[in-house]
C-alpha cells in the first residue's frame, strides 16, 4: 500500500519535450546574438586594419612626395602613365631608405599606381579581387643608369619592384599643382 500511495517524482514525457523545445529556442537566439556580435567585431577589426594600412601608405607617400625633386622637366613627373591612375617622379631619398648600402646617391625613381588584383599575401590566391595601391621604387644606382642611357624609361614600371601599400582601395587620384609666383596651376 505504501508504494501505491507515494507520488512519482519523475518528469513526464510531455514535460521533457517542452523543456527541450524551450531550451532549443533559447540556444538558437543566443547563437544568433553571438554570431551577430562576432560579425560586428570582425567588421570593426577590418576597419581598424584598413585605417592602419591607409595611414602607413599615406606616410610613405608623404615622405616620398616631400622629397620630390623640383624640376621644370615634365618627363620626370608624370601622371596617368599607361592609362592607369598612377603617378611617377624622381625623389631625393636618403641612402638609408634604399635596399642596398652601395648606393652612390639619393636620387631615386618612385611611382604609385592602383591595379585590380587578387594576389593578397595573407588571403592567398583564392581571395576575392580588389584594387590595391602599389609602390614602384628604383634605387639611385639604377635610376642614374636609366637617366644616362634612356631618360624616358626612368619612370617605367617594372613588375619585379612592386610592393603593396594598401589593399581594397576605393579611389586614388593624383593631382599636382605648379606654383608660379602666387598662382597655382
Amino acid at each position: 500500500l505504501s508504494i501505491l500511495s507515494k507520488k512519482s517524482s519523475a518528469f513526464s514525457l510531455l514535460e521533457v519535450l517542452v523543456a527541450i523545445s524551450v531550451l532549443s529556442i533559447i540556444l538558437v537566439i543566443l547563437l544568433n546574438i553571438v554570431q551577430n556580435a562576432t560579425s560586428l567585431w570582425l567588421g570593426a577589426e577590418n576597419k581598424v586594419e584598413a585605417y592602419r594600412e591607409a595611414r602607413a601608405a599615406l606616410q610613405v607617400m608623404s615622405s616620398d612626395l616631400k622629397n620630390i625633386l623640383p624640376t621644370t622637366n615634365a618627363d620626370f613627373f608624370r601622371t596617368n602613365l599607361t592609362n592607369t591612375p598612377n603617378i611617377g617622379f624622381l625623389a631625393a631619398l636618403p641612402i638609408s631608405s634604399q635596399d642596398t648600402t652601395s648606393s652612390k646617391s639619393d636620387i631615386c625613381a618612385v611611382g604609385y599606381f592602383v591595379a585590380y588584383d587578387n594576389k593578397s599575401p595573407i588571403a592567398g590566391e583564392n581571395s576575392r579581387q580588389s584594387y590595391n595601391l602599389y609602390r614602384h621604387f628604383v634605387e639611385s644606382n639604377e635610376t642614374f643608369v636609366k637617366l644616362k642611357n634612356n631618360p624616358e624609361s626612368v619612370l617605367d614600371i617594372d613588375p619585379e619592384r612592386l610592393e603593396i601599400l594598401a589593399r581594397n582601395v576605393i579611389d586614388f587620384n593624383a593631382n599636382y599643382y605648379r606654383k608660379d609666383g602666387n598662382n597655382f596651376f
